[in-house]
């Protein structure tokens, strides 16, 4: 199952002895609605290549299981981040630090950290 973008259909690739070889699934469901696909493989119709913060509950609590766990899968062989974008004022707003902290508690300050490979406090 594949995630389609405004921009074309997400590519899938494996990372092998250093080098990203791009993978060609055979592809049973397209759709612009992650959700829909979420449920769809979590309903045993096919495998999804999601980022962790959007499949790592369901990951942790054993309703999906990860492949390829030794070897980097991803749809870029570019790395992706998430940065959080704000105004730069002299005191940061309570709201904006908040978030910013709730976002380290959850995902960490380490490259490639899986939130939900760890035990929670």
């Amino acid at each position: 199952m594949v995630y389609q973008a405004k921009q074309g259909s997400n590519q899938w690739f494996i990372q092998q002895q250093q080098t990203w070889q791009q993978i060609h699934p055979q592809v049973i469901i397209r759709s612009n609605h992650a959700d829909s696909l979420r449920s769809a493989a979590l309903n045993g119709q096919g495998l999804v290549l999601f980022p962790d913060w959007l499949i790592g509950e369901d990951l942790k609590a054993g309703r999906l299981t990860e492949l390829f766990a030794q070897q980097p899968c991803s749809i870029s062989k570019q790395p992706l981040y998430i940065a959080a974008i704000y105004p730069q004022t002299q005191a940061m707003p309570l709201k904006v630090r908040t978030v910013l902290d709730f976002f380290l508690t959850q995902f960490g300050q380490l490259e490639g950290a899986c939130y939900w490979k760890y035990p929670t406090a």
